[in-house]
């Protein structure tokens, strides 16, 4: 087996200021911060700033032309969403313009379908709401959202730890936090086989 010498570090930042200049210097600080690791000699392979996205097009055709999967929505990485409504998207095109096609003297009702958003913005939607809440519930339990200085956030962070009744409440809300979170990050292709 091949030891795992490779790893991909997510990182926070407060969105409600500007987008950090994350350059190597800042990038390794990040990484030894994270790991509690001051003399940890890394190598940064590449950096980028990544927001969420929960975006999709309301208009899918302009004439002769079809719009399909990530060109007509944006949303987390989550469940394998990507592929998963890149396929949809065309296979729920490819139904609703066999539809059309097959009714050239009525194409009115036939074009209709062609005007209904296809199973990627509900996905879009559901992958929204099913993201958030969870990275919510981590930052909840671990007591982060009261916390107004890094200080205060490390000590919250470390209660999870204590041998005491809100320790053990602590670690036993992550649980179920990490229960919804595998479920999102183990469940790929649960969106699958929804055509709309």
């Amino acid at each position: 087996m091949r030891p795992w010498n490779e790893w991909l570090i997510v990182w926070g930042y407060d969105i409600s200021q500007p987008p950090p200049v994350v350059d190597e210097a800042a990038a390794k600080g990040i990484v030894r911060s994270l790991l509690g690791l001051p003399e940890l000699d890394v190598e940064i392979t590449g950096t980028s700033l990544w927001g969420n996205n929960e975006l999709y097009a309301t208009h899918l055709q302009k004439g002769r032309v079809f719009c399909a999967g990530d060109a007509i929505h944006r949303h987390p990485p989550s469940n394998g969403l990507g592929s998963n409504t890149s396929i949809q998207d065309s296979y729920n095109l490819a139904w609703k313009l066999a539809a059309v096609l097959a009714r050239p003297g009525r194409p009115e009702p036939a074009r209709d379908l062609l005007r209904r958003a296809g199973p990627g913005r509900e996905a879009d939607r559901g992958a929204g709401q099913q993201v958030q809440p969870g990275v919510r519930q981590f930052f909840e339990v671990l007591g982060l959202t009261e916390a107004e200085t890094e200080e205060e956030m490390r000590a919250a962070i470390e209660e999870r730890k204590a041998n005491t009744p809100r320790g053990a409440a602590k670690r036993a809300a992550l649980v179920k936090a990490m229960e919804l979170k595998d479920y999102e990050f183990n469940a790929h292709g649960v969106e699958m086989g929804a055509v709309l």
